[in-house]
């Protein structure tokens, strides 16, 4: 005589699948009982992880304005080589560069976010964005009367640095926030 009958709900052999359902049936009779009431609905993640987005462009900001530091100081130095020490590398000021290099970052940033969250091809987009504002920015000053070739010369070696750092770094940081496999960048 065996003591299994599968009329028995006591007797009943249960199997792994059982034994989950049995759980699941449990956990949902006892919040029931409780009150609580889950929320089964599914939530998917952000498409962009913004703080994490946030810090990574504030710290492309820093780098430009280092960037435009650095190249500012560099060329200025290759000037008082060269015997000319009344000359400046660009047609602004060191503080005014520093500032419009970590601005321009950030509003980039912005623009790259909103891309992100609602283009079909954010990178492409921003690759080309970013590429006609560089060529712009570069072209600028001799469209606008720089006062000497030199003077256009040292703020478009400026530019083109800034136009090729923040970009790439800004791309890099996008692709790094965003979610993959949800978003082709």
């Amino acid at each position: 005589m065996s003591y299994y009958d599968p009329r028995d709900d006591r007797t009943q052999q249960f199997g792994a699948h059982d034994a989950y359902q049995q759980g699941y049936e449990d956990a949902y009779r006892q919040q029931h009982q409780t009150g609580q009431v889950a929320d089964v609905r599914y939530q998917e993640p952000p498409v962009l992880d913004v703080p994490k987005f946030v810090i990574g462009s504030l710290l492309v900001a820093v780098v430009a304005g280092l960037g435009a530091w650095l190249t500012t100081a560099a060329l200025n130095w290759l000037y008082r080589l060269a015997d000319t020490p009344d000359f400046a590398a660009a047609q602004r000021s060191l503080t005014l560069t520093i500032v419009a290099a970590a601005f321009l970052t950030l509003v980039g940033a912005g623009l790259l976010a909103l891309l992100i969250t609602s283009a079909p091809r954010p990178g492409l987009f921003f690759v080309l964005i970013a590429t006609g504002v560089g060529l712009v920015i570069t072209l600028g000053p001799l469209a606008s009367g720089a006062s000497s070739w030199q003077m256009w010369v040292s703020t478009g070696v400026i530019n083109v640095v800034l136009c090729l750092i923040v970009p790439i770094l800004l791309y890099k940081v996008g692709r790094a926030t965003t979610d993959l496999r949800r978003v082709r960048f």
